[in-house]
């Protein structure tokens, strides 16, 4: 029964700063979808539980971002904000290894692709 009365956020999908609490959303960084997709559709009820609500796997973001990025993967969106892409795409996959879940071929290559072009200190583009 909490609600948040006030606070200052910021959106690491924008970097935008936010201090209105109700145009936020918690975002899954790994989608439910994706989860559920690439393996966990076979785990018994606590550990997608455990997942749903795993703070490794929440952000708080702009609910039009949230919308936005809807249950795509990393080859299919990536954050407007170009400073937070290299750490979103770590985050992604530091997810999808703690719960042993699978990349498809599509998610491998633009990983692979990205983790290179990060190293190179650069940023990578968002997917058209």
């Amino acid at each position: 029964g909490c609600r948040v009365a006030s606070g200052v956020w910021e959106d690491p999908y924008t970097g935008r700063i936010v201090r209105d609490a109700g145009s936020l959303d918690i975002d899954h960084v790994v989608t439910l979808k994706d989860a559920f997709e690439s393996g966990g559709f076979m785990w018994p009820r606590e550990r997608r539980v455990e997942f749903a609500n795993d703070p490794d796997n929440l952000l708080a973001v702009t609910a039009s971002e949230n919308r936005s990025k809807g249950s795509k993967g990393p080859d299919e969106w990536l954050p407007k904000n170009p400073d937070y892409r290299c750490e979103y795409i770590s985050k992604w996959m530091d997810v999808k290894s703690e719960y042993g879940l699978t990349l498809n071929s599509c998610e491998r290559t633009m990983v692979e692709y990205m983790m290179r072009t990060c190293e190179d200190g650069k940023v990578p583009p968002r997917p058209q």
